[in-house]
């Protein structure tokens, strides 16, 4: 029987796609039916019991009080209980990785590494003396470790590839759940809401949107930005909007949790991201689902947007965005609910959660010797 251990630094909702991500996965693995083999999915992940988080169903989670002793000791019980088969890591840099890492190499359990985009060229030049540091420390040895690598996207696999990394790389992308919708009818409304939804830190992008934004000023639209601040990220956006002239039409109400988030992706009427480097862009993928055309970079893998022609996929800079966000304003409501309901059609095909596991599983299959290999392994 097979026991898979799934592990990552945190499942606060506050770490954005990473910890979404991670509970989705699990949870849809665990609800794999009729798949006799794996016998238990666990989740070992810190969680911060005053800040919301997520709670994957049907997995056994496993929270230890730190990152280093007692992470390898929680993993070496959830061993001795039932022996693990396969620890796939998720995200890496920190402690807790490298803790999960050592504890595979020494009791000789295939690792599998989801680096979730942290070996992209944008996050490799952010804080770079660290992570080159860290990479001739332990990271490094960590990568060459795992028997497999799983990228999000083929730019992402090309990346890993430039590094010099040789394992197989599986290709799979992030999940969605099609969401419940309050209201199936379209309705259209004399107010209309671009909506930015991720972390609000410099690797979104965040001031071109708003340069882009001051150089319209549309009549009848409003601009949410919405998301949980990194750093002083958030007086730096608020002191832009100021200069810009754009108080009155951009607001910033926080991060949204639940319910909160649900109603502005259902009362949006576009979904922009702007950012400078995305592995895959979970949060695109949502707003999709919601039935929303999207805006974003092509820093991003989404160039299926515009072959699908369910939103915009540009250069990323203010002037392109501008470009693109004069097009959509320039759209009747009904062609862009349209573009939305594409869009949705899009992740029904391809990105459903159920989908998205059962690759996963046949990899894991593959790479503890039980299955054919995949074709998306390259």
């Amino acid at each position: 029987m097979t026991h898979l251990m799934h592990s990552v630094v945190s499942l606060s909702i506050t770490r954005g796609g990473l910890s979404l991500a991670v509970s989705e996965l699990t949870t849809a693995l665990a609800k794999i039916e009729n798949v006799e083999s794996v016998d238990c999915v666990s989740l070992i992940s810190s969680i911060d019991k005053t800040q919301p988080f997520f709670q994957p169903d049907q997995v056994k989670v496993i929270i230890p009080q730190n990152p280093t002793k007692d992470w390898r000791s929680q993993l070496e019980t959830a061993h001795r209980d039932k022996p693990i088969s396969l620890i796939h890591q998720h995200g890496i840099w920190v402690k807790s990785s490298n803790t999960s890492a050592a504890f595979a190499r020494s009791n000789k359990i295939p690792l599998i590494i989801s680096p979730h985009g942290m070996l992209e060229p944008w996050p490799l030049q952010h804080h770079a003396f660290r992570k080159k540091i860290a990479m001739c420390l332990y990271q490094k040895r960590n990568l060459q470790q795992a028997v497999a690598l799983q990228a999000t996207c083929e730019s992402e696999a090309e990346h890993i590839r430039d590094l010099g990394f040789t394992q197989p790389i599986a290709i799979i992308p992030n999940g969605v759940s099609i969401p419940e919708i309050t209201s199936s009818d379209f309705e259209p409304n004399e107010q209309r809401t671009a909506l930015f939804l991720s972390r609000l830190h410099p690797k979104k992008g965040i001031p071109m949107l708003l340069e882009a934004w001051s150089n319209i000023n549309p009549p009848n639209w409003k601009l949410i930005v919405s998301g949980n601040n990194q750093g002083h990220h958030l007086d730096e956006l608020k002191a832009l909007t100021q200069k810009l002239g754009l108080s009155s039409v951009v607001s910033f109400p926080g991060h949204f949790f639940d319910k909160e988030k649900s109603d502005a992706f259902q009362q949006a009427d576009l979904f922009v991201l702007p950012s400078h480097s995305e592995n895959f862009g979970i949060v695109i993928t949502e707003a999709l689902a919601y039935g929303l055309p999207v805006i974003t970079t092509r820093e991003t893998p989404w160039q299926i947007l515009e072959q699908k022609k369910c939103g915009w996929w540009v250069d990323a800079s203010a002037d392109a965005i501008t470009t693109a966000l004069k097009e959509a304003f320039q759209l009747e409501q009904t062609e862009l609910h349209a573009m939305g309901q594409r869009g949705k059609g899009l992740v029904e095909e391809k990105f459903l959660w159920p989908k998205v596991a059962k690759q996963m599983l046949q990899f894991y299959h593959w790479v503890i010797d039980e299955g054919d290999k995949p074709d998306y392994v390259i």
